[in-house]
């Protein structure tokens, strides 16, 4: 979801080292899925103390500051809370290169700010008095240069505040997480979580949008209008090494290795429309969240994604104020007759349910032209149809009203036991919610066996989607993550139509970095095809037989066969690289390193490409091939796969240089 489950900002996928497959190379790549970047939204950074663990930056003019107006945001849950311990800032002590800094001190989360470089001027946030551990806080800070004060915060309560008439001074330290200064060592023990930097002052609008309810966002999950001067956002959810900068190019050094942990929730529903009304999942437990996401309702609407399940427990969706509304387009399936659907204002009065087997409008609502399947209903005919316990397609306009506080499957009161699915408010001009997000983590960090729902590509954001046991899952017992192809029914598949149309080249190269768990016949990597034909496709096979333990290239296409295979043997348990490169007239095959000997089994080696697939192609696969029928499923582990332009050799040597 471009935005949001993707951990978004993420610029690459590294292989070993700082390598970027993203961004060290001389072409730009169209799509990368990374198990180890691609697969989760939340999280937070682990620092322990006494690893003396911080991120940090050199001074540059984007972080830098002087006597302007800035503000900074962080969530911080504290293993331990010693005398002091640094939590985020500009500048260091020695040298005189302080600006400002977020501390813990004196019992008391405190900002305090230096004209000279030394000396602090502070406010302590004396409103939420002594924090404790193993509590998530999340603190907003503030320099107001007209009204020359200092300003903090704490869970969207009331702001402390103190005079500051001299401003901070532009200094050169570094811009840092978890430690100022190495030589006073007052590092921050516990985890941090999504640190944003503006050179403005924020709304109180803005700040409690930025709470969130308690869950925070993600970059991805910020509006326009948050966005605006917004420096640098780092989510801090990476798995390992550098904080990656979501917003701009100030990318966090990890000194002493800086570990993963949970975060606060931030499980979202993700808004397509312009207007970035995201929701976020409330009441689910990580057991409910992972398995919430379910199969789309139908082919008819089969756009590779999921829907969402609410099983009436008191979970449902919180989207908060979503503007003026008109009209109302949405898939519904009642799992029990007569439900809540879905609430504007997070009421009785402007809901929307089935009640006695009518479906019932609020006393705040005035309803008109109902339609279910597309075919006009009234109220009555409408809430007996729904009480079918089928998906259905409902649609109807309303007298304009404010969803100021629009809520899916509760009236405030009810909750509905109800699946839902392309959620549209005004035919998407206010909302437009996919339920395509999945899975996003027990606490927001991927668990060891969790099912892959969404796996977003690195570079566009470009989303492959699977939903119930056909779901992958992920594997974090080798250090490095990987998702894991059962060998009979597992695959990820695209059907984005942007991803396609970039995809549908003459030649190019493809990167595959995977483990083969079990050896058998014809086990696909990765596959493009129509799949309304029998046989119109390019595949990619990670294992061809015993006979040709090879990889090997099958493009089919109105009568004309590319079928060849590599030299290299692929042995099971053992991690390969894959490079196959079309130059739109031959293939050529790498794997680990070599330069194998092509040798055709059918047909010829015509180097066709996505481009040739006749009639074109309406998905990409990954673990399985899918036309009219789905087959030669891989077992194996896939730790990256790469759709790019035709590398040059100097590509793929520094591809095979930093392959781990």
């Amino acid at each position: 979801m471009p935005g949001l489950g993707v951990g978004a900002g993420i610029i690459g996928s590294r292989m070993s080292g700082s390598f970027s497959l993203a961004d060290s190379l001389s072409v730009a790549p169209v799509a990368i899925w990374d198990a180890d970047y691609g697969v989760y939204t939340g999280g937070s950074r682990e620092f322990t103390a006494a690893n003396l663990e911080r991120f940090s930056i050199a001074d540059n003019a984007s972080l830098s500051t002087g006597d302007i107006d800035f503000s900074v945001s962080v969530w911080v849950y504290a293993n331990t809370l010693p005398s002091n311990a640094d939590i985020v800032g500009k500048g260091q002590y020695t040298g005189s290169a302080r600006e400002w800094k977020l501390v813990y001190t004196s019992s008391r989360f405190t900002f305090s700010a230096s004209s000279n470089g030394q000396a602090n001027t502070e406010v302590s946030a004396d409103v939420l008095g002594l924090p404790v551990v193993n509590t998530w806080y999340f603190i907003f800070a503030w320099h107001d240069s007209v009204a020359n004060t200092i300003n903090i915060q704490v869970d969207n309560g009331t702001a402390d505040s103190n005079d500051f008439s001299g401003g901070p001074s532009d200094r050169t330290g570094d811009f840092f997480i978890g430690l100022e200064d190495p030589v006073y060592a007052q590092y921050f023990d516990g985890r941090i979580s999504k640190a944003g930097f503006w050179k403005r002052t924020l709304t109180a609008a803005e700040k409690t949008s930025l709470y969130n309810s308690g869950n925070g966002k993600l970059h991805g999950q910020l509006t326009a209008g948050e966005k605006v001067s917004l420096a640098s956002y780092w989510n801090l959810n990476e798995n390992s090494g550098n904080a990656i900068d979501a917003e701009g190019s100030n990318n966090l050094t990890d000194t002493n290795t800086v570990t993963v942990n949970a975060g606060p929730t931030t499980s979202a529903a993700e808004d397509s429309s312009a207007n970035d009304n995201h929701g976020t999942l409330m009441g689910f437990a990580g057991s409910q969240e992972n398995n919430a996401w379910i199969s789309d309702i139908s082919a008819a609407l089969d756009d590779g994604g999921s829907a969402l399940a609410f099983d009436g427990s008191a979970n449902y969706v919180s989207i908060g104020n979503a503007g003026t509304v008109t009209s109302a387009d949405f898939y519904v399936r009642l799992n029990i007759d007569n439900q809540v659907l879905f609430s504007l204002q997070d009421s009785v009065a402007t809901a929307v349910s089935v009640d006695a087997g009518v479906l019932t409008f609020g006393g705040g609502l005035t309803e008109s032209a109902i339609t279910v399947d597309s075919v006009s209903k009234t109220a009555a005919q409408a809430g007996a149809i729904l009480n079918d316990n089928a998906w259905h397609r409902v649609t109807f306009t309303l007298a304009s009203i404010a969803a100021s506080n629009l809520q899916f499957a509760t009236d405030g009161t009810n909750f509905g036991n109800i699946d839902l699915d392309e959620f549209l408010l005004d035919t998407g001009t206010v909302g437009d919610w996919g339920f395509n997000d999945g899975h996003q983590g027990t606490g927001d960090v991927i668990q060891d066996g969790d099912p892959v729902n969404a796996w977003w590509d690195r570079v566009a954001g470009y989303p492959m989607f699977q939903a119930g046991t056909k779901r992958p899952a992920f594997d974090l017992t080798s250090g490095v993550r990987s998702v894991v192809f059962d060998g009979v029914t597992h695959l990820m598949r695209s059907v984005d139509a942007t991803l396609l149309s970039a995809l549908g080249t003459a030649s190019g190269t493809v990167v595959i970095v995977y483990e083969i768990d079990t050896l058998a016949d014809f086990k696909t990597a990765m596959s493009a095809s129509d799949e309304d034909s029998t046989n119109n496709q390019l595949v990619l096979y990670g294992y061809r037989q015993a006979a040709q333990p090879n990889v090997n290239i099958y493009h089919n296409s109105a009568g004309s066969d590319d079928n060849v295979h590599g030299s290299t043997t692929i042995v099971v348990n053992t991690k390969h690289l894959m490079v196959i490169t079309s130059d739109g007239s031959s293939y050529a095959i790498r794997v680990d390193g070599n330069d194998d000997t092509e040798t055709i089994v059918g047909g010829s080696n015509s180097g066709d490409w996505f481009s040739d697939i006749s009639g074109g192609f309406d998905s990409l696969i990954l673990g399985a091939q899918k036309h009219t029928s789905e087959g030669s499923h891989i077992a194996a582990r896939i730790y990256i796969a790469a759709v790019l332009p035709e590398l040059s050799a100097a590509d793929i040597a520094l591809i095979e240089a930093n392959y781990p």
